[in-house]
């Protein structure tokens, strides 16, 4: 990540532990996502969101949350906290994609997908990073 993006990125940090909701339309419908994306899943800082009846998302930050990140001695333990639902959200991805995978193989039929047809090894291979494991 650039200096320049992790200016941006604090920079909404800075607003949410002010209590802010940010959206994408209040920056120009900039990065918004990316930062906070961030903020979640690299930072490890607890950010929550709800959809609007735009179908964009507020991000935002809990009352609760802002308090535990300002106190230096319960701030690790957040990071702890997110950090594990971060990881275990991952790990639930990942068997996701491997029970889809796992699905396509036994089938050993071929995927059409709008006119385009993707063969057994290229849809393993996809998911697998390209990586054959038979």
């Amino acid at each position: 990540m650039s200096n320049k993006s992790d200016g941006k990125t604090s920079m909404a940090l800075k607003a949410m532990l002010e209590g802010k909701k940010l959206n994408r339309k209040d920056f120009g419908n900039a990065s918004l996502h990316s930062w906070i994306s961030t903020i979640r899943n690299q930072w490890f800082i607890p950010v929550e969101s709800i959809y609007t009846h735009d179908r964009t998302c507020d991000y935002y930050m809990p009352w609760k949350e802002i308090n535990r990140y300002k106190n230096p001695e319960l701030r690790q333990e957040q990071r702890q906290e997110t950090k594990a639902e971060v990881l275990k959200r991952r790990k639930q991805q990942a068997l996701k994609r491997l029970e889809q995978v796992s699905a396509i193989s036994q089938s050993k039929t071929t995927i059409t997908c709008a006119d385009k047809y993707v063969s057994l090894e290229a849809a393993t291979s996809s998911l697998t990073g390209g990586k054959s494991h038979e």
